[in-house]
């Protein structure tokens, strides 16, 4: 089975995404690295054309049964939004599945960095206010910054053809195996949620939210009132998934998204 979450720019560019990984998972083979990867590579192709002005980020897993009872789970993404395991009694084993595409990874930003030497059309620098001064922290620019000029803080994407070529589609993967008597809950959620809610916070929710639908929608919730409560951060879009993947062949995922 695949779960997928699409975030970013404006509603519209995130339901046109997962239209089109719908339609990719009817491919031969569609669960390898490589047919995934020419997933997301079509989808950025053809949302450049249809939504010009607003991209997606994406994160997706897809789930194997495995002879033995067991369920193979490869994690596929691009971007900031994050997928994290929780797992053992009352969930306190956890684990990131995902890093953030952003500038605060070294590899991303050589890569930026190199791409604006080699082929232009990448900087990194902070943006500028009316008066010209820099404000923010740093992201990614087609040139070097002007008032409004457009940027993004993350480094890969999907659709984003308006910013630098360097901000790319490129998916990164990670996987790992279910046990046949384990049971792993996974949580996959916008920055909206994680900037907010850490995974102290997040396990004190699923422990006391059994099914996965009502733990879902009170990560969400919980998000917006911290940010509007607690911070002074610009409240931002929430998508949370919550995805239970119970080992043995007779299993059933069970699945829930709040947005």
């Amino acid at each position: 089975g695949t779960e997928a979450m699409f975030e970013e720019g404006k509603y519209e560019a995130g339901k046109y995404e997962a239209e089109k990984v719908e339609r990719q998972r009817e491919v031969p083979n569609r669960f390898s690295k490589e047919a995934i990867r020419d997933a997301y590579f079509a989808i950025d192709r053809e949302s450049r054309v249809d939504h010009t002005r607003c991209g997606s980020t994406a994160i997706n897993l897809f789930i194997s049964n495995l002879p033995d009872g067991s369920r193979k789970v490869q994690c596929a993404w691009a971007g900031d939004s994050r997928a994290a395991t929780f797992q053992s009694r009352n969930y306190e084993s956890f684990r990131e599945l995902s890093t953030d595409h952003n500038l605060d990874r070294e590899d991303e930003k050589e890569r930026i960095l190199t791409h604006g030497k080699t082929h232009g059309g990448a900087v990194i620098a902070r943006r500028r206010n009316r008066h010209g001064e820099p404000i923010g922290p740093y992201a990614v620019f087609q040139a070097e910054p002007e008032v409004n000029n457009l940027s993004l803080m993350m480094t890969r994407s999907i659709g984003d053809a308006m910013h630098s070529k360097a901000v790319i589609p490129e998916p990164e993967f990670k996987e790992f195996v279910v046990g046949k008597d384990e049971h792993v809950r996974i949580v996959m959620a916008s920055d909206g949620l994680w900037r907010v809610v850490d995974y102290k916070v997040a396990r004190k929710l699923l422990k006391s939210s059994k099914n996965p639908i009502r733990a879902a929608n009170r990560l969400a919730i919980e998000s917006v009132w911290r940010t509007q409560r607690k911070t002074h951060m610009k409240l931002d879009d929430v998508t949370v998934m919550v995805v239970d993947i119970v080992g043995s062949e007779n299993a059933m995922n069970v699945t829930e998204k709040a947005a």
